[in-house]
């Protein structure tokens, strides 16, 4: 299961939503042959629970259609936006979005951002604004501060070695967010900075060291989670080190298995799929 895979199947967990009830993940076993998949609109309707590997198998196949340049598999996977699909199918295409999807995905992204499910509104607004950016979803993004988002990947224009590259634009964006009373909107924000480095890493980085001294254990778990990225930086493995020394046992563990994934992994592979 890759990083993004994960992502996509919790995505609940990356944004302080509404307890309107969980999305029901259903979806008969599908096989992940080639890069096609069978619209959802063209399937019975799903049953009201499967196994993980079912929907972990149906999540790869719509995130395979993203990677592929074939006209029909852009088709079904911008179909699949809009479709007859469950909610965390919907987040897995909106997921595997890329830059030459654009203007297809476009407007059925100006229709999501006002989706009912409010991980569905947040995604497509992210996605939105990187494709099209505009004052209107800047002042979208302003708002979803205040609901914990990890907003960042709104202002990527591409990467270096993993390492997003963000605008202008995100960089104030990250700079006023660094005051926000929320916990989780100030480490995106310090993430986001450190991230773009130069002048900008030490606010970033003041933020984050901040947060690892808090007296809540709590405050300090959090801070260790957002240090799943997919890139190497001696201030970030240096924070994960002394967190694996901390007082509370789920921090260091926490701390732990990211500095045990990093080892698992190559160089220049991604540890977390979130940007």
């Amino acid at each position: 299961m890759t990083p993004l895979t994960t992502h996509v199947l919790m995505t609940g967990h990356t944004v302080r939503r509404p307890r309107v009830g969980r999305v029901v993940f259903g979806m008969a076993c599908l096989g992940l042959a080639a890069t096609s998949v069978t619209p959802l609109s063209a399937q019975a309707d799903p049953p009201p629970a499967v196994d993980r590997s079912a929907r972990i198998a149906r999540v790869e196949t719509i995130l395979a259609l993203g990677r592929s340049q074939s006209t029909a598999d852009v088709a079904l996977l911008i179909r699949n936006l809009t479709g007859a699909v469950t909610s965390w199918e919907r987040a897995a295409a909106i997921k595997a979005l890329k830059p030459h999807h654009r203007e297809l995905a476009i407007p059925s992204l100006q229709t999501l951002i006002d989706d009912k499910d409010p991980v569905i509104a947040l995604e497509a607004t992210v996605v939105l604004h990187r494709f099209r950016p505009s004052p209107q979803t800047l002042a979208r993004l302003e708002r979803l501060r205040d609901r914990g988002a990890r907003l960042r990947s709104a202002f990527q224009k591409g990467e270096t070695r993993g390492r997003p590259d963000y605008t202008d634009e995100g960089i104030g964006f990250f700079t006023r967010g660094l005051a926000h009373p929320l916990l989780e909107a100030r480490l995106d924000s310090a993430l986001g900075l450190l991230e773009a480095g130069g002048d900008h890493k030490a606010p970033g980085l003041e933020v984050l060291e901040k947060a690892m001294h808090a007296g809540s254990a709590t405050d300090r778990l959090t801070a260790v989670r957002f240090l799943q990225v997919p890139y190497d930086d001696d201030a970030l493995i240096a924070i994960l080190d002394r967190a694996k020394e901390d007082p509370d046992e789920q921090v260091r563990l926490a701390a732990s298995n990211i500095q045990a994934r990093r080892s698992a992994k190559s160089p220049g592979a991604p540890m977390s799929s979130t940007p």
